[in-house]
């Protein structure tokens, strides 16, 4: 659930007044957005978010992506397989870190393999490493550089678990993105 934003020092009376408004308007539209969740979990919160042009887009879509997030990661069982679920198969493990595995899988929709990132086994219905998980997700989506390996994807598979895939960086041997560049330099 959201909750108004504390205010924040003192402020012109008029701005307070717009933004307190501001936040009152985003609260009811999240409250209405929740019911809808429950009605259809595949309701999408950027295009919820469309519905409503008096309130600045990127304010009402970033916090209805929060309250989405928070109701899945709340709610696990309840989180129908999205259309990408079906577009991955797992091959093998290549990596397990602090709260995620990395699998080569093969995407059916591009003929290529991929990376494909999930979380541990021992932490999927832990709502914080879930919500950690897709704001990971979403903010690597949200960038743009040769050094940032790009998001193709991301879902929740056939068995109800969250994943993203991404480019499959092969480092022939090199185990760390120190040891590759290292390895670059050397040849």
């Amino acid at each position: 659930m959201i909750t108004p934003r504390p205010e924040k020092g003192p402020q012109n009376e008029t701005n307070e007044g717009v933004e307190s408004q501001l936040w009152r308007r985003v609260l009811a539209i999240a409250n209405t957005y929740e019911e809808s969740w429950y009605q259809d979990r595949s309701i999408d919160p950027v295009a919820f978010a469309k519905r409503h042009p008096e309130i600045p887009h990127d304010i009402l879509s970033q916090e209805l992506r929060r309250l989405r997030d928070e109701l899945v990661s709340d709610h696990p069982e309840s989180v129908a397989p999205t259309q990408a679920a079906h577009r991955f198969s797992i091959i093998e493990t290549l990596r397990s870190g602090g709260m995620g595995v990395v699998y080569l899988a093969y995407d059916h929709d591009c003929n290529r393999q991929v990376a494909v990132k999930k979380i541990r086994p021992e932490f999927r219905n832990d709502p914080l490493v879930v919500r950690r998980f897709h704001t990971e997700a979403e903010l690597t989506a949200g960038l743009e550089h040769p050094g940032i390996i790009p998001i193709y994807a991301r879902g929740v598979d056939s068995k109800g678990e969250d994943f993203y895939a991404m480019r499959l960086i092969r480092q022939d041997g090199a185990s760390t993105l120190a040891m590759a560049i290292h390895e670059f330099h050397e040849s």
